[in-house]
């Protein structure tokens, strides 16, 4: 038991609870504690400092670990019970408990409960449905209750709130009217209302207010409920508590109405631009289309060109400042900026003409070819100069754009306005006007898969844990069957109606060639769609798609693939899968990756004799696999991950025949220590059994390990004649005699330019190697398989530690040791560090895993 030291009241809080001590001693002890003045002594298992407490570890019902509590659901799957576990709750005064220490209990929110759950404001009624998350598989809010132990009623419990929802409102967001793609909500000066002005809208569905949810806004940071809609400028806060489809979720979704910036507004002022005479305005109509903003900025006099001092009626133009207007003078935080616009006055009306007529379309009917140069402004027979500017029709609004722009796809319009700096002619004119795109048969569509043409406009693969998607191509045509670059389209992809950017997990996807915004190409039709296909990887006795091997073997022996060393622990084993069936090639390369620990659960079996015959023997179920024996790990699925399905037995031996005494199976080096042991590269200690993985090892050793890779070690390979001839080769260097057990692989060594003697006439045979020697050493080895080991670059050195210390004989080596995962894959260089046998089997074994190369002998 630990006591809490409160560093403000400097009291300590003795909390001691019956479930951490057993049962609590009575008598002497507990009169001296009570004794001290300092100490308030707490009933065993306080209820109210749990009640105050809060869930702080919990898991799911698999025991994947729950990270965040604010809005925990699960997606309801029939008749599957899905639930929070409590791990730990860390009281009010700062204990920690643990899940056995407490009484949990699981409830679910339903109007004809009896017991209430934050009574007042926001209270909620509930009912009980278990002490052990049975029960929760349906729909709905529901909570889990934990209390102390000594604690009884439900008004001792503190409470996690979860949700199972059929379908989740996680990802909804607030957009502008019905536009899914518009999320800006403008100040408009008038109140606007949810399911109205702005709506709620979730993937590329607009939701429904009547049968998807309901909502409250807040003004963000505030408890309090709006009772309308949002009005001026700022952060709020819709709270969407689904229904119907969406039953049981509830999420916060943020959104901002921003303030009306006048600098860039579209300001519209009745009669700008008029005949002389007409009265100079005195209100502005609407700001960015909304008359109700007319009433929230006024004009203000600037200036006139014609030298007068007041607005008037007279021709000539008049400047004025459009700014935020108040009744009461005050600031309006919604609204920021200012804009001059200029009022036009002239004395002559001019005859506006497109292609010699008055036809300038309408809105509702725009005309379908546009050519400048067919607009004329004229007085009688004198042409009047003129500009043009051009608006698009953007989210049935139109907005400034460039002339540039009106050669793509869409609807447009053009403002005529007379070019007179002395108003003696004015006016403007409007022509409205669209430009139709080239259309795009769906059969003019080809799509191909890892190469192939996808038939039946359907692709089928399995997964690999990599997006899939860029495997997926598509070629387009036009009319005249000229290829059309993919760019002028959006390729689309869903899932369960979810648009995604990735093809990885199983499931169904749908991908389409969509007609892309401002293009001049469209889609025409809807058979554009390939059905993408992701079956998981199934591992079965059958009707499965792939194999499976365990992986983490001693490697070592007839048996070394399904044998794992005796620790005295439990032996886990985890595998690895290949794909067999035959798509896309599977079933010819091998390419075997690690199935997930979280794809599979694991039982064990254990072969136990019963009599001298095999017959005789049973499984029996095992907890797990320690001691010397043969087992099989049943595999089951694990609901969780869909991208494997599991169903299948593997076995293995749990051995204590030891490849070397010294090597124990846990360490990282063994594996490598094995596989060089079976690959012939090393032997252990002359008359022992055992390797000395941490011993530093010699020049001599090292030319030994490299006459075994090269085939050296293996019998028939190196002829009597060779061997003399190596020999010789050696005692050349007068520190190697004849009968020295390393003579024979330097003389191969040396004459194979492997390894190099001294300057001296000595080799050094007894002299440590360090790192960067080895990587020399390994590089002229690698160098005689063909293999490039002098191109790597400095790069690959940046970010190690100990980079820097690599001497220039041994840079090439050491930077190509690195870039072939070789060296460096803790992040240091360690170039002067003496190099361990087991450092030495890890590198010979990584650089040539497959065996002795006796081409070099």
């Amino acid at each position: 038991m630990t006591a809490c030291v409160n560093k403000k009241s400097k009291r300590v809080a003795a909390v001691v609870t019956a479930s951490l001590v057993g049962a609590l001693s009575i008598g002497a002890p507990a009169v001296a504690l009570a004794a001290n003045a300092n100490i308030d002594m707490l009933i065993a298992g306080d209820k109210e400092d749990v009640k105050n407490g809060s869930i702080t570890v919990a898991t799911d019902q698999d025991d994947d670990a729950i990270a965040d509590f604010s809005n925990i659901e699960f997606e309801l799957k029939n008749g599957v019970n899905q639930f929070v576990k409590p791990v730990e709750l860390t009281t009010k005064t700062g204990l920690t408990l643990k899940a056995s220490d407490l009484t949990i209990n699981y409830y679910v929110a339903d109007k004809n409960g009896t017991s209430i759950i934050n009574p007042g404001k926001d209270q909620v009624k509930v009912k009980w449905v278990s002490s052990d998350g049975s029960g929760c598989s349906a729909a709905g809010t529901y909570y889990v209750g934990v209390r102390a132990k000594s604690a009884s009623e439900f008004d001792d419990n503190t409470f996690l709130k979860f949700s199972i929802v059929n379908k989740s409102l996680k990802g909804t967001r607030v957009i502008d009217g019905a536009d899914l793609d518009d999320t800006t909500i403008e100040y408009t000066g008038a109140e606007q209302r949810l399911a109205g002005a702005f709506n709620l809208a979730l993937d590329d569905k607009v939701l429904s207010a009547s049968t998807d949810y309901d909502a409250q806004l807040f003004v963000k940071g505030s408890a309090t409920g709006l009772n309308k809609g949002v009005t001026d400028a700022g952060e709020y806060i819709v709270r969407v508590t689904g229904k119907g489809a969406y039953d049981g979720s509830v999420v916060d979704v943020p959104f901002t109405v921003e303030k009306l910036d006048l600098s860039t507004a579209e300001i519209t002022i009745n009669n700008q631009v008029a005949k002389a005479g007409t009265d100079a305005p005195t209100a502005v109509a609407s700001v960015n289309g909304e008359s109700s903003l007319g009433g929230l900025v006024k004009l203000v006099f600037k200036s006139a060109d014609n030298g007068l001092l007041a607005p008037s009626s007279a021709k000539g133009a008049y400047t004025y400042t459009v700014q935020e207007y108040t009744a009461d003078g005050k600031d309006n935080p919604s609204i920021e900026g200012t804009q001059d616009v200029v009022v036009v006055r002239y004395e002559k009306d001019v005859v506006f003409k497109y292609d010699k007529g008055t036809s300038f379309g309408s809105d509702a009917s725009p005309l379908t070819d546009f050519d400048a140069s067919k607009i004329s402004v004229k007085d009688g027979k004198k042409d009047v100069a003129f500009k043009v500017s051009y608006l698009k029709k953007d989210g049935g609004k139109y907005v400034q754009c460039d002339a540039s722009a009106i050669t793509g796809r869409g609807e447009y319009k053009a403002v005529v306005t007379v070019d007179d700096a002395t108003h003696t002619y004015g006016g403007s004119q409007e022509i409205f006007f669209k430009v139709e795109g080239n259309s795009i048969a769906c059969s003019d569509i080809y799509a191909t898969y890892k190469g192939d043409l996808v038939n039946g406009a359907a692709v089928n693969d399995i997964y690999s844990g990599e997006d899939l998607l860029p495997n997926l191509s598509f070629k387009v045509y036009d009319e005249d069957g000229k290829e059309v670059s993919l760019s002028e389209f959006d390729v689309k992809v869903t899932k369960d109606g979810k648009e995604v950017d990735k093809v990885v997990d199983k499931g169904a996807y749908k991908v389409s060639v969509e007609t892309k915004k401002d293009s001049m190409y469209y889609v025409d039709g809807s058979d554009n769609v390939v059905n993408f296909t992701v079956d998981p990887v199934k591992i079965a006795d059958s009707d499965g798609n792939a194999a499976i091997r365990l992986s983490g073997t001693t490697g070592v022996g007839t048996d070394g693939a399904k044998t794992y060393a005796y620790t005295g622990k439990a032996v886990v084993p985890t595998f690895e899968y290949d794909l067999t069936k035959a798509i896309h090639g599977y079933n010819k390369a091998e390419d075997w990756k690690a199935l997930p620990v979280g794809s599979y659960k694991i039982a064990y079996k254990k072969l136990v004799k019963h009599g001298e015959k095999p017959a005789q023997d049973v499984w029996e179920d095992v907890d797990s696999a320690v001691k010397v024996g043969t087992y099989k790990a049943v595999l089951t699925d694990a609901a969780k991950d869909a991208n494997h399905v599991v169903d299948t037995a593997v076995e293995f031996e749990v051995s204590d025949k030891k490849v070397f005494l010294d090597v124990p199976a846990d360490e990282w080096f063994s594996k490598s220590v094995y596989a060089a042991k079976e690959n012939g590269y090393i032997k252990g200690y002359n008359s022992t059994q055992l390797f000395g993985p941490n011993d530093m090892i010699k020049r001599g050793d090292v030319a030994i390990v490299l006459f075994n890779m090269a085939g050296g070690g293996q019998d028939g390979n190196v002829s009597s004649d060779m061997k003399l001839d190596f020999v010789s080769f050696g005692t050349k260097f007068s520190d190697v005699e004849a009968d020295d057990y390393y003579a024979e692989a330097i003389g191969w060594a040396v004459k194979a330019g492997v390894v190099n003697g001294r300057p001296d006439g000595t080799f050094a045979p007894d002299e440590f190697v360090t790192r960067q020697d080895f990587a020399c050493m390994l590089a002229n080895y690698a160098e005689k398989t063909g293999v490039d080991a002098k191109s790597a670059t400095s790069e690959v050195l940046e970010g190690l530690e100990g980079a820097g210390e690599v001497a220039g004989y041994a840079k090439d080596a050491v930077e190509w040791a690195t870039a072939s995962k070789l060296m460096g894959k803790d992040g240091r260089v360690r170039a002067n560090d003496t190099i361990s046998r087991a450092e030495v089997a890890a590198m010979a074994v990584d650089f040539q895993p497959n065996g002795a190369d006796s081409s070099l002998l």
